[in-house]
């Protein structure tokens, strides 16, 4: 056999996903084997381990496998890397308004510590109309 070649278990393993991904991914198109015997055995090369980097990565970012062949068909360079930005973009947006929570969580488990060291000990949370994390955070009573 081949040293080029990578059994599909062994690539699967270190891609970290399935099997049943591998085939997945071939069905729609997003990648082929380097070579399918006789027997309907897989075999890949080491290299395509950035394609499937690449597929899940996409995923990762809440592209589907059809915007993940979108993508793949993109031959222009510039073209793959507007794609990329608007993602990276996408991602920027996300952490900032992950940074608005957790600094929302850092502000009210002050307030708890400052309270606790007041004597209070017992709480209770009563929900405010909308279910959100602010109005949660903002319906504590403490007693």
């Amino acid at each position: 056999m081949n040293e080029e070649l990578i059994k599909t278990g062994d690539f699967a393993k270190m891609c970290a996903v399935t099997k049943k991904a591998l085939y997945v991914y071939e069905a729609k198109g997003l990648l082929k084997p380097a070579v399918v015997k006789d027997n309907g055995y897989r075999y890949y090369r080491l290299e395509q381990v950035d394609q499937v980097a690449t597929i899940r990565l996409l995923e990762k970012l809440g592209s589907s496998l059809q915007e993940v062949g979108d993508f793949f068909a993109l031959k222009d360079l510039n073209e793959r890397q507007k794609y990329l930005g608007k993602q990276q973009e996408a991602v920027e947006r996300e952490m900032a308004e992950l940074g608005k929570i957790k600094s929302s969580l850092e502000f009210f488990d002050q307030r708890i510590s400052d309270l606790k060291q007041t004597g209070l000990k017992k709480w209770r949370l009563r929900l405010a109309r909308k279910n959100t994390w602010k109005s949660v955070l903002l319906g504590m009573v403490f007693r």
